[in-house]
């Protein structure tokens, strides 16, 4: 018992702490990039930007963290272009996976 609740602890600890590497490193992405409207403004002018695809699309984000709806944009999206938007192929490309797969870092 006492095994189950120390290694619930250490989870819940190991989540904690990415979950806070992962917001500092969202906000300096987002503030030195700067995609406003909470990522629905999209760099338009920088389509080989692949931090938008990983932490500014509002779509992307949204599909990955399990949202149904953006999913099924996604989805659609992705057989439309055959592979994601611009930003999402910049994606696929710096960090080895596709626009709709979660980072392989965590």
């Amino acid at each position: 018992m006492r095994k189950e609740i120390r290694v619930l602890i250490h989870k819940a600890v190991r989540e904690n702490i990415l979950s806070e590497l992962y917001n500092k490193r969202r906000a300096k992405i987002m503030g030195k990039n700067k995609y406003g409207w909470m990522g629905w403004k999209m760099p338009i002018f920088y389509p080989s930007d692949p931090d938008y695809c990983e932490i500014g699309c509002p779509i992307c984000t949204n599909a990955r963290k399990g949202n149904k709806i953006a999913q099924f944009i996604q989805k659609i999206e992705m057989l439309l272009t055959s592979g994601g938007c611009w930003w999402g192929r910049a994606r696929e490309k710096k960090y080895g996976v596709k626009p709709n797969q979660p980072s392989k870092r965590g």
